[in-house]
This record gives C-alpha cells, sequence and structure tokens, in this order.
C-alpha cells in the first residue's frame, strides 16, 4: 500500500454546474477507488489500472472519491490479478474481485470521512484471510529505486540491483505492474515536477532541472505527450483545486 487519497466536489449550489471534466496526473498506480454519490445516496467502488497519460474523469457535484493507491505490482500481488491488463482500465470491483466485501467500507464513507484507521483494519483482516503475500522481489527493487529516484535512476543501476537479464527484468516487471520501467520513470519524472511548480512554488526553470530533465522544451513536450495539453492550460486548471498533503510520489514514500 502506497496511501489514501480523498477528492471531494462541493454541492451543485457552489459548484454551480452539474458535472465536471476532471483530469489529473499519472500516478503509476492501481488504486481501488470508493465513491459516494450523496444528492442519489449512490455507492460504488472501482479498480482503476495505472494510466500512461493524463487522468481523465466527470465528476459530479456533492460526491466523495476515496482511493487506496497500491505501490506498483503490489496489487496483483495482494489479489493475484494476473490473467487482466489493467493498463488503462477500469472494472467495477465486485467484477474483478468478487471474493472482495467492501460494503463495510462504502457504509462508512462519506463527506466528512476522516478515519483512515478504518480502512487500515480492513485491509489488515483482509491479509489475515490470504497466504502471505507474494510479490516479485527483483521487480520490487526496480519499483524501489525508480519512484525513490523520482523517475531519475538509470535503467543500468536497476539492472545491477535486479541480477536479471534486462528482458527477463522487463517481462516481470510488465506483468507485475502493467508497466514498463521507462513508463513508470517517466509518470514519476512528471509527476514530482507539477508537484514542485504547483505545489513547491518553484519556478518551471528549476522544477524542470531538479527532476532530471533536459531542458524545458524536453519538460514540455513530455508534458504535451503525457496530457494533451500544454503546461499552463493545466496549471489553470488545477489552481481552482485546494491541495492538503500532497506530496511527490517518490522519495522515500516507500
Amino acid at each position: 500500500m502506497l496511501n489514501y487519497w480523498i477528492f471531494k466536489m462541493p454541492p451543485y449550489e457552489e459548484l454551480g454546474q452539474q458535472e465536471v471534466q476532471h483530469v489529473a496526473p499519472a500516478d503509476g498506480c492501481v488504486s481501488i477507488v470508493l465513491m459516494d454519490r450523496k444528492p442519489q445516496l449512490f455507492k460504488m467502488a472501482l479498480v482503476t489500472g495505472p494510466t500512461t497519460d493524463m487522468i481523465r474523469t466527470v465528476v459530479q457535484p456533492d460526491t466523495i472519491y476515496l482511493g487506496i493507491r497500491f505501490v506498483p505490482g503490489m496489487f496483483c500481488a495482494v489479489f493475484d490479478v494476473k490473467d487482466i491488463d489493467l493498463k488503462n482500465q477500469k472494472f467495477p470491483a465486485q467484477h474483478l474481485l468478487p471474493y472482495l466485501d467492501l460494503q463495510p467500507l462504502l457504509q462508512h464513507l462519506y463527506f466528512d470521512f476522516k478515519d483512515f484507521g478504518l480502512i487500515d483494519d480492513f485491509l489488515l483482516n483482509l491479509l489475515a484471510q490470504h497466504p502471505p503475500v507474494r510479490y516479485d522481489e527483483e521487480v520490487n527493487r526496480a519499483v524501489q529505486l525508480i519512484m525513490a529516484s523520482a523517475g531519475g535512476v538509470l535503467v543500468k543501476r536497476v539492472l545491477e540491483n535486479a541480477c536479471l537479464s534486462e528482458r527477463q527484468l522487463q517481462k516481470r516487471f510488465k506483468r507485475s505492474t502493467y508497466l514498463s520501467m521507462k513508463e513508470l520513470a517517466k509518470i514519476c519524472r512528471l509527476h514530482q515536477t507539477i508537484i514542485k511548480v504547483h505545489l513547491e512554488n518553484k519556478s518551471i526553470s528549476d522544477a524542470v532541472y531538479e527532476s532530471g530533465f533536459f531542458d524545458q522544451a524536453h519538460y514540455n513536450h513530455n508534458f504535451y505527450q503525457s496530457t494533451g495539453r500544454k503546461p499552463e492550460e493545466f496549471y489553470k486548471y488545477i489552481s481552482r483545486i485546494k491541495h492538503v498533503d500532497v506530496k511527490p510520489v517518490s522519495k522515500n514514500e516507500n
């Protein structure tokens, strides 16, 4: 498990519109997303796979979204989901994980939800009911190196720690995380740059340099390639969102 996240939409009277086309940076992770749409008393759970592009979704007034975000490779290990490619995919949780009863969490999900200990207990009980997690240790070391360096580690360095050929590691990495090492590194690097610019108030030139891009043109190209938007358009949009306790998806958070 990497962390939890919450996204809250204000009521219609405050929002002034029925829905919003929301965009968010890719994070390279599989998440279980719980949703409570207050006006319709509608609750549901989704499993969202890692995306290589910006996450785009429609969000509606008076709705809360709570995500359980897994370290790349760990969702596959915990739930033994190996035959379905989750990359750029969404599935109703009851279809992908029919044996997983998420109703206890959904019943306690409400707009002012703060009891994350409830999720801790749920996951610990889940693990206690299943055999010990069998994860790919070489892939996990590769993931840790990539995330700790915010995508800046060289493939050569990753291979030295894995003691595998590049072909072997790439194959196992993709089977466990649904991404290539290059894709995860690119996501981490871009994600950290966005955090530095938007939340740490650093200049784009400083953030680009610290995140390992060659120059601003390289950053702009990667940004547009991943999001379909120019950086200034995206920053204008997310400036409307209040962020609390958001950190880079790296730097010893694992």
